[in-house]
């Protein structure tokens, strides 16, 4: 018999693949427990998160440090995934239970299946069952299923994302289950891998509104789908209506809720320390240690309003640091306002870290919502020491710090073209030797993106 434990997988690398645990993986978590309240939830880790969402679960789960392995019978294991293969099975061999990906979310309670000796289920695209997906397994301990699978890894053959990427999680296991049918019971797609991770899947579960009756829980393809995923949080799942929030919404309504109240009192909390890390314009680009600002509500962001028009919901002085990643840009009309409560909002030597389409360069003209081009020298005026040396001088150039009674030093600049291969297509081009020197000048599409970092002066300023 199956017992009444579940298992997660997670944080086998110290940057989490790039991947930082969030709303989703929260909810992973959340619906495994609520659903199952008296299974036992173990947590394999090698680094643990450091932020609200895994704090909020701890409570449920119980920690067991690793060191993730290596090499498999002597083959190596080079990519994250395929150790944290090894693990899951190693799990499920020594203590049984249930594996669910991170990205999952549980939508049935597991009693049903418990009776069995392993339970997989069908991966399905177009129509074709093409494997078994250990995603989401069950299994008593010592599975006769689970070991022979195990033994299979004599042949482990990935380097990493290439083309034996799946042969031992997906195409392997569903060959031995052909052979080993008495050991394990294989569920339709439905069950626990519907949608699919498709284009026309991932549609069904994060963009239409539909209901899925026969699953235990869904598998999210965060692989595929994590520009979709990672954009839901506490703030806009009830924003955004489809299949995903709706599972959200009737599962984790009062849990989400609390959970805003949670980030919302740290946002304050911030704010009146005065220690706050703003995320400016933020859309799905969300930052868990800063407070996200969007226009759009749908963004998810922790303050919604309009950066181009004055009082802001910020108190004087309250920033340390600004984010303003492909913001400027698209800033309408005059941008005097933006500027003064950006330096009301900044304390003395607040570091504003600028991002911005280079203006001869593609990305700035393909987009209609790109407005306003910015040159690297264009940040000089808002400092008042130039914005003085010129209006002293004669100079015609406008002393906007001046006018705008601001102060923003410009302390790095930095030029990156689209790729690598920029430098050695323009040598070729034009025929040069090694040094391309002032030639990115008089050319467009070259330099791709402008890199600014300014630091907010408020001498007079008693912080």
């Amino acid at each position: 018999m199956i017992p009444k434990i579940i298992h997660f997988v997670y944080g086998l690398e110290q940057d989490f693949g790039g991947k930082e645990f969030g709303f989703a993986h929260w909810a992973a978590i959340r619906s495994a427990a609520k659903l199952n309240p008296d299974y036992k939830i173990i947590y394999w880790y090698k680094h643990l998160p450091e932020n609200h969402y895994f704090d909020d679960v701890l409570e449920l789960i119980n920690l067991v440090q690793i060191e993730p392995p290596t090499e498999i019978f002597g083959n190596p294991l080079t990519h994250v995934a395929h150790k944290a293969d090894i693990v899951r099975l190693n799990a499920l061999i020594e203590y049984g239970g249930i594996y669910l990906d991170i990205d999952s979310i549980t939508t049935k309670c597991f009693d049903d299946l418990l009776e069995n000796k392993c339970v997989m289920g069908y991966e399905n695209v177009d129509g074709i069952n093409h494997g078994i997906c250990n995603a989401i397994m069950l299994s008593e301990p010592n599975s006769e299923f689970l070991t022979e699978w195990m033994l299979e890894y004599k042949t482990f053959r990935s380097k990493g994302r290439d083309q034996y990427w799946s042969e031992h999680s997906v195409t392997i296991p569903l060959k031995l289950a052909k052979l080993k049918s008495n050991a394990i019971t294989i569920l339709n797609d439905k069950a626990f891998f519907y949608p699919s991770w498709t284009d026309a899947g991932l549609a069904e579960m994060f963009y239409e509104n539909k209901h899925f009756p026969e699953a235990y829980a869904h598998h999210l393809w965060e692989s595929r789908s994590w520009g979709a995923l990672k954009s839901f949080n506490e703030f806009n799942y009830d924003k955004i209506n489809c299949s995903y929030t709706n599972i959200l919404n009737k599962l984790l309504f009062n849990e989400i809720n609390s959970l805003a109240d949670k980030r919302t009192k740290w946002v304050c909390k911030q704010l009146l320390e005065k220690t706050a890390k703003l995320n400016i314009g933020c859309g799905p680009n969300r930052e868990i240690d800063h407070i996200n600002c969007d226009l759009y509500p749908q963004t998810g962001a922790d303050l919604v309003f309009d950066i181009s028009k004055p009082n802001w919901p910020i108190p004087d002085n309250s920033v340390s640091s600004v984010k303003l990643f492909h913001v400027l840009e698209h800033l309408p009309g005059d941008f005097q306002i933006f500027f003064q409560e950006l330096y009301r909002v900044c304390k003395n030597d607040a570091e504003i870290q600028i991002r911005v389409p280079h203006p001869r360069h593609d990305w700035f003209l393909i987009d209609p919502t790109h407005v306003k081009p910015w040159h690297e020298e264009s940040f000089s005026y808002l400092d008042k020491s130039i914005s003085l040396k010129r209006y002293f001088s004669g100079d015609s150039k406008t002393p906007l710090a001046l006018y705008w009674n601001i102060d923003f030093q410009t302390t790095e600049t930095q030029l990156f073209t689209e790729s690598t291969d920029s430098k050695n297509s323009l040598l070729s081009s034009f025929q040069l030797k090694s040094e391309i020197g002032d030639i990115h000048k008089y050319i467009n599409n070259y330099l791709a993106e402008i890199r600014v970092k300014l630091i907010a002066r408020k001498t007079n300023v008693n912080i």
